[in-house]
């Protein structure tokens, strides 16, 4: 029942009180034929005192009613508000910590590839690197022996052989220059192919800090634990096939790592 038809039934039922309670008096109070010790006025002043205070009670009473069903309503309202801003606050909370766990994701992710990939490059690089000093010791070695030689060549009676040996010098020695820019140049690349483990610990360690305490994180832990062992396995002393098959691997498991993270974050929020 609305509060404006309670008003009303109460305004109706005053009305109809205050119009038949003198005529109900009247015929059953002051014209019976009962005997009674007390005149009408004495009836009149005890029957206006006793049905003013009940009317007043009842008025008092249906107040109170009125007051405490409204009090109910405002504080069930109230409570439901207040459920609702902490299901907000709490949602956004979830939603805030999802955020920061998906950028420490995307950047754990983009480390870890970029050490594979630079890693079996720089593996290629440093074996074509112990390639070509070799060949460079070798050609200075030679260069050494042919300088030796040279010296105990007597111009005067091995004229040709001098001049072939002089222009065998000179052309080994223009390979040594070219073996010498090549070692450069692999020593340079090498250092732009350079990436450490800095960024690839620290963001693995922030991850399993911030998921250890939560179940439903568990399969992002049990993956981060899987590559972050995997890559270990990639180093210059293994053969170019076998750093190119785990670098491989941990590309596709970071895909894997990636939709885990997206199904994760999508039940956190919603705190399903």
């Amino acid at each position: 029942m609305s509060k404006i038809n309670m008003i009303l039934i109460i305004i109706i039922i005053s009305v109809l009180v205050i119009f038949l309670t003198p005529v109900l008096l009247e015929y059953f109070i002051f014209r019976n034929n009962i005997y009674s010790v007390l005149s009408n006025s004495e009836w009149g002043s005890f029957l206006g005192s006793y049905i003013g205070g009940l009317f007043g009670g009842i008025g008092t009473l249906i107040a109170v009613c009125i007051t405490t069903k409204e009090t109910r309503k405002i504080q069930k309202e109230n409570s439901e508000q207040i459920k609702n801003e902490r299901e907000i606050n709490d949602r956004k909370e979830r939603k805030q910590f999802s955020d920061s766990v998906a950028e420490d994701i995307a950047k754990y992710i983009a480390n870890i590839q970029n050490y594979s990939i630079f890693t079996c490059n720089s593996s290629e690089l440093y074996k074509s690197k112990i390639i070509t000093e070799k060949r460079l010791r070798d050609i200075r070695k030679s260069l050494y022996e042919e300088k030796e030689r040279f010296r105990n060549i007597d111009i005067n009676t091995k004229f040709n052989e001098y001049q072939e040996t002089e222009k065998y010098i000179d052309e080994l020695k223009e390979k040594k220059e070219d073996f010498r820019y090549i070692i450069q140049d692999i020593t340079n690349e090498l250092e732009l192919n350079k990436v450490d483990r800095i960024n690839i610990d620290k963001y693995y360690s922030i991850l399993k800090m911030k998921l250890k305490n939560i179940e439903l994180a568990n399969s992002i832990i049990k993956k981060l634990e899987e590559i972050h062992r995997e890559s270990y396995g990639i180093n210059r002393d293994n053969d170019i096939d076998t750093n190119k098959d785990i670098a491989a691997t941990i590309i596709k498991e970071t895909e894997v790592l990636l939709d885990i993270t997206i199904e994760f974050i999508d039940k956190y929020v919603d705190n399903n």
